[in-house]
């Protein structure tokens, strides 16, 4: 019985692109000492497109059984690690995409030459997860675009990619929150939703025409965000007494400013999740009460 590994080969379960692996649920973990090729499966396993691996392995198959929630953390988090960067992606675009100005197609999901346009922009939400940012700022100039991610209220520059790349990029991105791609002269917002390391990330997008092209703003979400406390938001001891003295007031109102991604609904959310004080609400039926 092939033992199962603490840690395994991330380079090798790399080898297998994240769409079969997911889908056809085996991933290959390690090659032991006996010059075999460890592959994890579970009883899920597609067993036709595991048998093709098999025989396409230039070295002998060891399955080892794991239950598919190990299996898919895993995945997560060997291709959440993947270091491969928005920057190595840009360098790699054909020059069919760099060349020229593209016109815009129907469905830029079904067109081959755009396809590292897809990976263009799953990387750079990615890399913006990694940085813990609450916006990315996409802004085209005359002869350039440049990202930015708003981390802790202030605005990074994160990559400029080239100018031809304007177009299918910011097509796929309203592609994928559903706006309408040949609409350019007027404001549009939308919203998606992706996955992340097992956790799901709303994503509103808002797009504004400028004298460039279109401005566009993706404000990401994270629903498995884990709350903050008080005490977690570095305040000294003077202003959380101030904080927890207002907020047990009878009366009165506390007003959060500030520029945005500061904080503000953070601080919000933190002062409500203490659950120390009653807040009131009015209902059409007695027109009074307290929760």
């Amino acid at each position: 019985m092939e033992l199962i590994p603490e840690s395994f080969n991330p380079l090798l379960a790399r080898s297998l692109p994240f769409v079969i692996a997911r889908r056809a649920l085996f991933l290959p973990v390690w090659n032991n000492d006996a010059g075999q090729l460890v592959v994890w499966v579970t009883q899920y396993t597609d067993p036709y497109v595991f048998d093709q691996y098999r025989m396409s392995a230039a070295q002998p198959v060891v399955p080892v059984l794991v239950t598919k929630e190990q299996l898919l953390d895993a995945l997560q988090r060997v291709h959440q690690e993947d270091n491969t960067t928005v920057d190595q992606i840009l360098e790699d675009l054909p020059p069919s995409i760099l060349a020229t100005q593209l016109a815009e197609k129907p469905d830029l999901l079904e067109a081959d030459d755009e396809a590292p346009i897809i990976g263009l922009v799953n990387s750079l939400i990615v890399q913006a997860l990694r940085h813990r940012a609450s916006d990315i700022h996409i802004e085209p100039f005359e002869d350039r675009i440049i990202v930015r991610f708003r981390v802790d209220g202030h605005l990074h520059e994160a990559l400029r990619p080239p100018k031809p790349v304007q177009a299918p990029f910011m097509s796929r991105i309203k592609i994928m929150a559903g706006l309408n791609i040949a609409e350019r002269r007027l404001p549009q917002d939308g919203s998606m939703r992706v996955q992340f390391a097992n956790r799901d990330v709303d994503v509103r997008v808002s797009v504004l025409p400028s004298n460039y092209g279109e401005r566009l703003v993706m404000r990401l979400l994270e629903k498995q965000k884990e709350r903050t406390n008080l005490t977690d938001l570095g305040l000294t001891d003077d202003q959380l007494a101030w904080m927890q003295a207002r907020s047990m007031a009878n009366h009165g109102i506390l007003l959060v400013t500030g520029p945005t991604g500061s904080g503000k609904s953070t601080t919000l959310y933190a002062l409500l999740s203490r659950g120390a004080f009653p807040v009131c609400q009015h209902s059409s039926s007695d027109r009074r009460g307290c929760v």
